[in-house]
């Protein structure tokens, strides 16, 4: 993926749909996981929508949480529309 002339991911279509995720947390939840593999964040009215390239760790560290498989088309959007942490 290439945006304004950089590249934003170079990675195969298989890992990218069997790594990355959407996670859905509250304001709350936010502020107690460990962000250090959110690649994007987007703000929603429940709190932050994040986009991260570790889907297990974040499964099975935090069981609570809403994890949902990415789409191309949500990818896209978080890359290039989502806020850089």
């Amino acid at each position: 993926m290439i945006s304004g002339g950089r590249i934003l991911c170079h990675e195969d279509t298989d890992r990218l749909l069997s790594d990355y995720a959407l996670i859905k947390v509250s304001p709350q939840d936010y502020e107690e996981i460990d962000r250090a593999g959110v690649l994007r964040r987007r703000r929603e009215a429940f709190g932050w929508t994040l986009l991260t390239d570790q889907k297990r760790f974040y499964a099975e560290n935090y069981p609570r949480l809403v994890i949902e498989r990415i789409t191309m088309d949500e990818f896209i959007l978080m890359m290039l529309k989502g806020e850089v942490l």
